[in-house]
């Protein structure tokens, strides 16, 4: 190439020059600026994205940012317990759903329960995974003391047994100066975690709680303790919880996914407290049957069981019939009571909706805690 003398610029190149250096020019262009990522349409429509992985089908996804929430009571450390374990001893799947990635490394890091009471709830939960061969694949570490720098211990204890996974169990007791309620004070915990799954190129898992009540309108993200940062930080939401019918019974849920996973699924999960283990039943369709209490049970077995009295000879009864029933003696509700009943019987599936103001009972049967009560109505 041709010597040019200091202060040329291009349009003093040659065209032989000029040529040379547009071949070897590389492509530039802005990636980032402070916090965000910049991608023009151009460099969109030529690449593809990222591929989605999982390390569990459908509810635990690779490098990414997870909430686990659960009632107390529900055994969700048993459960995040028995899914670490599962990862680590490279089984092909955990209460039905694939394993798909193999050989990772685990850490369980507890909060709330010491040291002595996870070393027994691990000696539980192992016996299932025999024989065990994740002995260096799975670590733990509990909460001994104040909580004042255990973000710190968590990032040495990363460096050192470098875990894909990271499983805290639970958000609540590593957040001491922090106020979950409110956003400003929480965004520092979530900063914290943003900076340690994007430093070490890992999934971490927040075991967390459910406020308290709302119980019947089941797995839904308002149920969630805290201020919206953390729900902003999620990009994938599991929930399990209690139910009304046999002290063994759970349901499950993906409650939100960024990934691409359907989130609509209920399961019906079984507590063995025995082998200390969770079974998977299945998809449950008509969720909202295990969550009615009992008062609620008894009044709705008593008036479908009046309804259908009345009903013609293809099961059908009009509102009219219904509001008859409902706001006389045994019942003596009001005619809003007695509307919001058929709303919440349709959607819990036990009524179908045939046409404005005709409804029919379904062969669903409400869940008593020992039997099903279908057969008196």
């Amino acid at each position: 190439m041709t010597k040019y003398k200091t202060g040329a610029d291009i349009t003093d190149l040659k065209q032989p020059d000029f040529i040379k250096l547009l071949e070897s020019a590389v492509e530039w262009r802005l990636t980032k600026i402070g916090e965000f990522s910049i991608m023009t349409a151009t460099h969109a429509l030529n690449n593809e994205p990222e591929a989605i992985e999982y390390i569990i089908e459908g509810l635990l996804p690779y490098r990414s940012n997870t909430l686990f929430a659960g009632e107390t009571g529900s055994g969700k450390s048993y459960f995040a317990l028995e899914k670490a374990l599962a990862i680590a001893n490279n089984e092909d799947r955990f209460l039905g759903f694939k394993i798909l990635k193999k050989n990772l490394k685990v850490l369980y890091v507890d909060t709330e329960c010491g040291e002595n009471l996870l070393h027994n709830r691990f000696k539980q939960v192992v016996k299932n995974y025999q024989p065990f061969t994740g002995e260096q694949r799975f670590f733990m570490m509990s909460k001994v003391g104040r909580q004042g720098h255990i973000w710190d211990a968590i990032n040495t204890a990363i460096e050192t047994f470098k875990p894909d996974i990271v499983i805290v169990d639970c958000l609540y007791n590593t957040a001491s100066n922090v106020r979950m309620d409110m956003a400003h004070s929480l965004s520092t915990l979530t900063d914290r975690m943003i900076d340690l799954s994007e430093k070490h190129k890992i999934t971490i898992e927040a075991v967390h709680h459910f406020n308290k009540g709302l119980s019947e309108k089941g797995l839904v993200i308002e149920r969630i303790q805290g201020a919206s940062p953390l729900l902003f930080w999620a990009e994938h939401i599991t929930g399990i919880m209690n139910t009304t019918t046999l002290p063994e019974d759970r349901l499950f849920r993906v409650m939100k996914s960024r990934k691409g996973h359907d989130p609509n699924h209920y399961y019906k999960l079984i507590w063995d407290a025995t082998e200390h283990r969770f079974i998977n039943e299945g998809v449950t369709h008509n969720w909202m049957q295990y969550l009615i209490n009992s008062n609620t049970k008894k009044a709705w077995v008593a008036f479908l069981s009046a309804v259908i009295e009345v009903a013609d000879k293809d099961g059908r009864f009009q509102t009219k019939d219904a509001l008859n029933i409902g706001e006389n003696h045994p019942f003596n509700k009001s005619e809003t009571t007695i509307n919001r009943w058929l709303k919440n019987l349709t959607d819990s599936g036990f009524l179908e909706k045939i046409t404005h103001g005709v409804y029919k009972k379904t062969d669903l049967r409400i869940i008593d805690d020992k039997t099903l009560q279908d057969d008196d109505m």
